[in-house]
């Protein structure tokens, strides 16, 4: 008697081969139990991972399973989500199996463990897949809000601009021309709206600061101005449809704002 069979079956191939069969089968189910699968379940989702989808009877067919047990093999699958039933392109009456990315991922995570041994050839197609995928577009194209306080067309040239680009005379009104529709009238160096050079508005924190006789910036073109480039802070140029409050302008309003002092050197 060897390894407890009787003499009678231990010296028998087929008896032997049926016995390493069980004993490889029971090895392979403990393997899988901690993922929920079983050794047909795994047997079924490595064939679609490897030919492809399929339907369930050519399923059946390919590794050799009773159709009976395959219905139970290709439910349990199913619930698991390692596979979903598609309809066939090629086939709209037929239903095709095919793995899921968690099927894909749940056979890969085991062939990390596949051993091979020396001297040994194992076929085992794997198809390199990502496990999980998501993307996520966020697509925003609101209007922008139509500003409903006021009916002015107006820029503001800001303090960056100011310090940063370069001016010649350190007239610091001379930025005017950076807005649209403003230029000099060609003469005198005028500001001019839309090419009229009267008629303009120039206000310094509020205070109406225009020259009421030439009717331009204090000292625009003849003396030179009052406010230092380095103490403007900003200013805004309105150029159409200003409000009221800019008092006399029929043209055009420039409206400084000086810089505020502070405590640090």
């Amino acid at each position: 008697m060897a390894d407890g069979y009787p003499s009678v079956l231990a010296a028998r191939v087929g008896f032997l081969l049926a016995r390493a069969h069980l004993v490889a089968r029971e090895k392979a189910d403990r393997a899988l139990d901690d993922i929920g699968i079983s050794m047909k379940g795994f047997a079924a989702l490595a064939t679609l991972v490897s030919d492809g989808p399929m339907s369930q009877q050519r399923l059946s067919q390919r590794i050799r399973m009773d159709p009976a047990t395959m219905v139970d093999v290709i439910d349990s699958l199913e619930q698991s989500g390692h596979i979903v039933r598609r309809r066939n392109p090629r086939d709209r009456r037929e239903y095709a199996l095919q793995t899921t990315a968690k099927g894909r991922a749940l056979l890969l995570d085991k062939a990390k463990d596949f051993e091979v041994q020396v001297g040994q050839t194992v076929d085992f197609k794997i198809t390199l897949e990502v496990a999980g995928a998501s993307a996520e577009v966020s697509i925003t194209a609101e209007a922008p809000l139509v500003e409903d306080t006021k009916s002015g067309v107006s820029e503001v040239v800001s303090q960056t601009q100011i310090d940063e680009l370069p001016i010649n005379g350190r007239r610091v009104d001379s930025f005017v021309l950076l807005t649209p529709a403003v230029t000099n009238d060609g003469t005198f160096g005028l500001v001019s709206f839309r090419g009229t050079a009267m008629g303009n508005a120039f206000l310094t924190d509020g205070n109406d600061t225009t020259n009421s006789f030439y009717n331009e910036n204090a000292g625009r073109t003849r003396i030179s101005s009052q406010i230092s480039q380095d103490a403007v802070q900003e200013f805004q140029v309105v150029s159409n449809n200003y409000s009221a409050e800019f008092g006399h302008a029929m043209v055009g309003v420039v409206n400084t704002v000086t810089r505020s002092g502070s405590n640090d050197f």
